[in-house]
C-alpha cells in the first residue's frame, strides 16, 4: 500500500485510495493490481460492513433510549442539559457517519452524484466534530463547576447555554469545508474494467493543501478535544485536592474530611472513565495518523485489516456512552427498570416467573391426578 493511500485513509471522510496510483496509466500493471486489491468488495469490507452496522443499531437503540428519559424530566438542571446535548451529538455521529461509511464500503464506488458528495462528507464531518466538541464542553462545565461552586443557577444556565451554542457553531463552520474541497473523480485502472467513479478530497486541492486540511480534522477530532479534557480534569483534581488541604487545616473535621474524600474517589471514578473512553476509542487511530504523518513510509507494513480495526473503534464511542449514562445518571437507570419490569410481567400483572411457576404446580397435580 502507497503512502498517499494511507494519506487517505487519515481522512475520516475518504475511502481508501492512493492519489499516485489514481494518476496512472491504465496500461501500468500497478494500478490495475491495486484496482483488484483494495478497490473491489472482499472479505475485509463484508467485516467493517457487519460491525459498522451492529455498532450502528447499539448506538442509535441506546442513545435514542437515553434521549427519551431525559427529555421528560420535569427539572432539567445544567448538567442534564449537556447530557441531552452529548446525546445529540452521538446520534448525529451515529446517524450522518455509520450509515455512509457502511454503504461505501459496501458498494466501493460513489453513485450520489457531486453534490451529495460534498452534502454526505460535510454531514459526516460534522458527526464527529460535534461528539467530540462535546467531550469538551463537559471537561469545562466540570472545571467551572468545581472552581466557583457558589454560581446561582441562573450563572450556570447562561454559562452551559455559551458553551453548546460554542460547540455546535464550531462544528458546523469547522464542517464547511468539505462542500469545496471533495467532488467526484473518474478512472479507469483496468483496460477490461469499467470506469471506477470515485468522491475524493485530492482533485480541487494540492497535495501540500490536503496534508494541511487533514492536519485540520485530526485537531478539530482529537487533539484539541484530548488537550482539553486532560488539562480540565487534572485542575478538578487538583482543586479537590486542595479543598481536602484546606478542610484539614482549618475545620479539622473528619466527618467532613470523608466526605471529600468520597466526592474525590466518585470525581476521580467518572472523569476516568469519560477521559479513558475517549483515549481509548479515538486514540489508537489518530495515533496511527500522527505517527504516519512523521513517517509515511511506516504505512506500508501496516495492513488494511489494522487500520480499519482502529477506525472501528471510533465508531464504539457513541455505542458506550448510553451505558455510562445508565450507571450514573439516576433518571435512566429507573427508567430502564421500570421498562424491563413492565416487560417481564404478564397481561394479567403478575411476574411471568410466577406465572410459570403457578403452572408447573398445575403440571404435577395432573401428574398425581394420572
Amino acid at each position: 500500500m502507497s503512502s498517499d493511500t494511507t494519506y487517505a485513509m487519515l481522512n475520516t471522510t475518504a475511502m481508501p485510495y492512493a492519489t499516485g496510483i489514481w494518476n496512472t496509466t491504465v496500461d501500468e500493471f500497478p494500478a490495475c493490481d491495486y484496482f483488484r486489491k483494495f478497490l473491489q468488495f472482499n472479505t475485509s469490507q463484508l467485516v467493517r460492513v457487519i460491525f459498522t452496522w451492529l455498532f450502528f443499531l447499539f448506538s442509535a437503540t441506546g442513545n435514542l433510549f437515553v434521549l427519551y428519559c431525559l427529555w421528560g424530566a420535569r427539572r432539567k438542571s445544567h448538567v442534564l442539559i449537556i447530557t441531552i446535548h452529548l446525546t445529540l451529538a452521538d446520534l448525529a455521529f451515529t446517524f450522518f457517519s455509520m450509515p455512509m461509511d457502511a454503504t461505501w464500503n459496501l458498494i466501493m464506488q460513489w453513485y450520489g452524484g457531486d453534490v451529495l458528495c460534498r452534502l454526505c462528507n460535510m454531514l459526516k464531518q460534522f458527526g464527529m466534530y460535534i461528539s467530540s466538541l462535546m467531550v469538551v464542553v463537559t471537561a469545562l462545565d466540570r472545571v467551572f463547576s468545581i472552581l466557583s461552586p457558589m454560581s446561582n443557577v441562573n450563572q450556570q444556565r447562561s454559562r452551559t447555554r455559551i458553551l453548546l451554542i460554542g460547540a455546535w457553531l464550531i462544528a458546523f463552520f469547522s464542517s464547511i469545508p468539505p462542500l469545496f474541497i471533495f467532488s467526484i473523480s473518474e478512472r479507469q485502472f483496468c483496460a477490461d474494467e469499467a470506469p471506477f467513479v470515485q468522491c475524493v478530497d485530492f482533485k480541487v486541492i494540492d497535495r501540500q493543501m490536503r496534508r494541511v486540511y487533514l492536519f485540520f480534522t485530526m485537531s478539530v477530532s482529537f487533539i484539541i478535544p484530548f488537550i482539553f479534557t486532560v488539562v480540565s480534569y487534572s485542575l478538578i483534581l487538583c482543586e479537590i485536592s486542595n479543598m481536602l488541604r484546606r478542610d484539614r487545616r482549618i475545620m479539622g473535621r473528619r466527618d467532613n474530611i470523608s466526605n471529600m474524600a468520597n466526592a474525590r474517589k466518585k470525581t476521580f471514578i467518572l472523569t476516568s472513565i469519560v477521559a479513558a473512553t475517549f483515549l481509548l476509542l479515538w486514540g489508537p487511530y489518530y495515533a496511527y495518523g500522527v505517527v504516519t504523518w512523521f513517517d509515511r513510509d511506516i504505512s506500508r507494513s501496516v495492513s488494511m485489516e489494522v487500520t480499519n480495526a482502529l477506525y472501528m473503534l471510533m465508531y464504539l464511542h457513541p455505542a458506550v456512552h448510553p451505558i455510562l449514562y445508565g450507571f450514573f445518571v439516576r433518571d435512566i437507570r429507573k427508567r430502564f427498570v421500570a421498562i424491563f419490569r413492565v416487560c417481564i410481567k404478564h397481561p394479567d400483572g403478575r411476574p411471568r416467573k410466577m406465572r410459570i411457576s403457578r403452572t408447573s404446580d398445575e403440571m404435577k397435580r395432573m401428574n398425581s391426578a394420572h
